[in-house]
Order: structure tokens, then sequence, then C-alpha cells
């Protein structure tokens, strides 16, 4: 690594943005990212007026956004799913942790009731088989491949 005058040289500051996954594009409006004519699929782009994450699919510049669902009864989760919300005593049934590591979950109960999390062919959660919460709690998961582990 090469340091001048205590910032890090282009090539170097180039690599660290790859690395960590940095915006590759910073913008003060929607306008002047749509003006960017050197952008590649894939490449993502941060625009300051309204705090908000783009990424170029090779056409258009696409928002960065959490899928968010809200239940009211029984439901199984899907890898579609992100943020969940239940209201009422119910069971939300967890995909496999099998062939998904990492993917992550977020599970709010917004009512009044006890909601249960529930797994497939007997996985855990942090060693139990169901979680449950009761009015306001949650919980956010996350895939071992294996198991699911509350974070």
């Amino acid at each position: 690594m090469t340091i001048e005058h205590d910032t890090l040289t282009n090539d170097v500051a180039n690599a660290s943005l790859k690395l960590l996954h940095l915006p590759g594009y910073s913008v003060a409006t929607v306008s002047a990212m749509n003006a960017i004519s050197t952008a590649a699929a894939g490449d993502s782009c941060f625009v300051q007026a309204n705090d908000s994450y783009y990424t170029y699919n090779g056409t258009d510049w696409l928002a960065d956004v959490v899928p968010f669902v809200a239940k009211t009864g029984v439901y199984t989760l899907t890898a579609q799913d992100s943020i969940v919300t239940i209201d009422g005593t119910y069971t939300m049934t967890l995909p496999t942790a099998v062939g998904c590591v990492g993917r992550r979950y977020t599970i709010t109960n917004v009512g009044t009731g006890v909601v249960t999390i529930d797994t497939t062919s007997s996985q855990t959660i942090d060693g139990e088989l169901t979680q449950t919460l009761n009015q306001y709690d949650s919980v956010d998961l996350v895939s071992t491949g294996a198991a699911w582990l509350i974070t």
C-alpha cells in the first residue's frame, strides 16, 4: 500500500472500493446519476439528495430496496422476503437453511398475539426448534447453511 500525504493513491483507493463494496459513484442528484455515461452493469451509485443507493443493470439505475412484507396469518418465508411483520397469533415457517448461507430475515410481531417462528426439517434457531415473539419483539436471523442463528 502506498500512502502519499496521508491519503491512499488512486490505485489502492479504487481496489479498496471494490473490496468494501462501496459505491462506484457518489452524486448530488438523480439527474446527475442519470447523466453518468461510463456506468457498467453492476456499478453502484449513492445519491446525496435522497440518501439512497442505486445499482446499474446495464440500461437503467435501479433503487436498492429491501423486500418488505406484512402478514396477518400463517406464512412460510420465501427467498424474496427480507423484512417481515406479522399481526396476530400465527406461525411463521422459515425455509430450509440448506443452500442459502448468509440469507437474512428480520421478523417483527406488530400485534398483540404471540408469533411462533418454526423451522423445516428439524433445523434449529440457535439450537431450538422454534422461537416465540411477543408484542413488538423482533428477531434477526441468518442461515449458516444448516441451521438459523439469531444475530
